[in-house]
């Protein structure tokens, strides 16, 4: 219905049942509500004032550096048949494929030390982009 004072008027003192069916009335505001975006973010402020300080860059980036120090390093594949041997020799037996009494080529010693490799983690980026 149109309201208008006499219908709101009646129903108020006459029919206090269908007040809600029939009116739209605003509910009440509970005390402590956010009503305003200034409301809102003085919350947001005061609870991000109460969080433990973050983290600075060159702090992150220490903690990361001390983590990649405890990463096992690759092996290097080297520059010669020589070094790639010395690398290959070092690998754990089951990366040591190359059966005893072949020949160790440097791509077969290669392709054992990239397997190896392989399966190290990646020690995480400390600069550049990601």
């Amino acid at each position: 219905p149109v309201l208008d004072m006499g219908n709101l008027v009646h129903a108020l003192a006459l029919q206090p049942e269908n007040l809600e069916a029939e009116f739209s009335v605003e509910p009440e505001i509970p005390e402590g509500a956010f009503t305003t975006t200034a409301t809102l973010r003085e919350f947001i402020d005061a609870h991000n004032a109460s969080l433990p300080a973050l983290l600075s860059a060159d702090d992150i980036k220490a903690l990361l550096e001390e983590y990649n120090a405890t990463l096992p390093s690759q092996m290097p594949l080297g520059a010669s048949v020589d070094e790639t041997y010395a690398s290959y020799e070092q690998l754990p037996e089951e990366f040591q494929r190359i059966e005893n009494g072949t020949k160790h080529t440097a791509t077969a010693m290669k392709a054992c030390i990239k397997e190896y490799n392989a399966t190290l983690p990646a020690p995480v980026k400390t600069s550049g982009s990601r």
